[in-house]
């Protein structure tokens, strides 16, 4: 099984929030050093600034073990339906959702994948109605490995 989708989601929104508290930290010192050229009294960072940082930090930990786990052991599962559509409405940059639906289902159920991972797993464009088994993530609904069923 192809996990990158998985990595896909660990190292960029992950990284962009330590990326994000890194800078907030720069900022804030290029400030303090700024304000004490000019002599004039500053902290280096306040008590709330601080805060934020360390918030930011948490939580890309937290997201990025989150799926490094999920990466490394994925509880796997099976799907199998014909495309309907697909559609942009992710909040993870080059996401794409994809929706199936098989003849037991009454809903669409809905799988993500990145555009980066796609030309890995399946470097073909969905044909509308023609029936696909997907492997997945249960949790997180990542698809791990796709192709068309007979």
């Amino acid at each position: 099984m192809n996990t990158s989708g998985l990595w896909y989601r660990a190292c960029t929104v992950g990284g962009i929030m330590f990326l994000l508290a890194l800078l907030m930290f720069l900022l804030d010192i290029l400030l303090h050093l700024k304000r004490r050229k000019q002599k004039q009294k500053s902290k280096l960072m306040s008590r709330k600034d601080l805060t934020l940082v360390c918030l930011f930090l948490i939580i890309a930990t937290l997201y990025c073990s989150y799926y490094s786990y999920k990466a490394i052991s994925p509880n796997i599962s099976c799907y199998e339906g014909s495309f309907e559509y697909s559609n942009r409405k992710s909040r993870i940059p080059l996401t794409s959702t994809y929706m199936f639906s098989n003849n037991d289902d009454e809903y669409k159920k809905g799988f993500h994948i990145d555009a980066i991972s796609k030309k890995e797993i399946f470097n073909y464009n969905f044909e509308k109605g023609v029936r696909y088994r997907i492997w997945y993530d249960e949790e997180t609904k990542v698809i791990l490995k796709i192709e068309k069923s007979e």
